[in-house]
């Protein structure tokens, strides 16, 4: 024969109530404390323009006036394109990866596990290839004024193109909507 106790006929002992309100009150006021917590420190990485920003899912988006991202293709060899902004399509999904404590950074595809490359030249089209911390051409930084997105390696500008492709060109070598991005979420910084 099974021993029953009061719990489980649904009768409650003296003093139960009052635990569970204690616990209801301590669990609500945690919650509202965490909360509190939560929205001082969004607060401070907001306002705060020496914090650096770090995002683990990005897209770079051109100023088309469409909704049009940078994409990295299937293999590292081909050069970077525009498409249809999405945040499934991992091809067209980035990593912000810190370089420096101040704004430079790295930026990692998440299809590939490659960084974004500038390659060698003035002109050159832009690819991913291996991450590589010594590689200048792999080093960026984002002006957060004129949504320039500069490449440490040959210092020139991500340049978008009508036909969707993207390359190095030096800064203002070409209309300047053409070198002008948003980056997604923005960046604490801006």
């Amino acid at each position: 024969m099974k021993r029953t106790t009061a719990d489980e006929n649904n009768t409650t002992t003296p003093g139960a109530h009052k635990m569970t309100r204690w616990k209801s009150k301590a669990t609500t006021r945690a919650a509202v404390i965490g909360l509190a917590a939560t929205l001082m420190s969004v607060t401070q990485i907001g306002s705060a323009s020496a914090d650096f920003w770090s995002a683990e899912k990005v897209r770079i988006r051109a100023a088309t006036g469409q909704s049009e991202c940078l994409t990295a293709y299937e293999r590292s060899t081909d050069p970077m394109v525009l498409e249809r902004c999405d945040t499934d399509n991992l091809r067209g999904n980035w990593r912000i990866i810190p370089w420096n404590p101040y704004d430079r950074f790295m930026v990692k595809n998440w299809a590939s596990g490659e960084c974004l490359d500038a390659g060698a030249g003035i002109r050159a089209l832009v690819y991913t290839s291996p991450c590589d911390r010594n590689d200048s051409g792999q080093v960026w930084a984002f002006d957060c004024n004129d949504g320039g997105l500069r490449s440490e390696g040959p210092t020139t500008h991500l340049t978008w193109w009508n036909d969707n492709t993207v390359s190095m060109r030096p800064f203002l070598d070409v209309p300047r909507i053409k070198q002008t991005w948003e980056i997604v979420p923005r960046p604490a910084q801006c």
